[in-house]
C-alpha cells in the first residue's frame, strides 16, 4: 500500500470521526440507508424470508404440546362408508333399476378373464354325400377293381 493511499484513508477516517466525511461533502445523511423492498433483488429477498424463518422457528411461544395418542388417532384412517351411504340412500332422484343393471353389467367383466366360460355345443356335422355317392366316386376315380384289400 502506498503512503498516499494511506494518508488519503486516514484523512478520510479522522473527518468520518468529526463529522464530516464524504457523506457530508456530498449532501447526504450520516445514517444508514433505509432499505426499500422494491429495490432488492429476488434472491435478496428470499435470503430475508428464509432468515425471517429461522429467527421464527427458534421459540417456543405458544406451541401446545399434544399427547403422542392424540396424534396417533388423529393421523388414522376414518371410515366414511356410513356418511356416503346415508347420502346416497337420501338422494332424490333415484334411477330405474333396469338402467342400473344396464351400468352393471357393462362396468363388470370387461376383460376376458372375467367373462364367463361359454360351452359350444358341437353339433353333429352332416355330410351332404350318402354312402352310395361314396361308392360312385370310388368306382369312377379308382376304378372298377379296387376293392378290400
Amino acid at each position: 500500500m502506498s503512503a498516499s493511499l494511506l494518508r488519503r484513508g486516514l484523512e478520510l477516517f479522522d473527518q468520518d470521526i468529526r463529522g464530516g466525511g464524504l457523506a457530508a461533502a456530498k449532501g447526504k445523511s450520516a445514517s444508514p440507508p433505509v432499505s426499500n423492498a422494491r429495490k432488492r433483488t429476488k434472491q435478496q429477498n428470499s435470503r430475508l424470508h428464509a432468515q425471517k424463518r429461522l429467527k421464527n422457528k427458534a421459540t417456543v411461544k405458544g406451541k401446545v404440546i399434544q399427547s403422542a395418542v392424540e396424534e396417533y388417532r388423529k393421523r388414522q384412517p376414518t371410515s366414511h362408508f356410513t356418511e356416503n351411504l346415508q347420502y346416497m340412500l337420501s338422494s332424490r332422484c333415484a334411477t330405474d333399476s333396469s338402467v342400473t343393471e344396464k351400468v352393471v353389467s357393462q362396468n363388470c367383466g370387461r376383460k376376458s378373464k372375467d367373462l364367463p366360460n361359454k360351452k359350444v355345443e358341437k353339433k353333429d356335422e352332416k355330410s351332404v354325400f350318402t354312402e352310395d355317392d361314396f361308392r360312385k366316386f370310388q368306382l369312377e376315380y379308382f376304378g372298377g377293381g379296387v376293392g378290400p384289400i
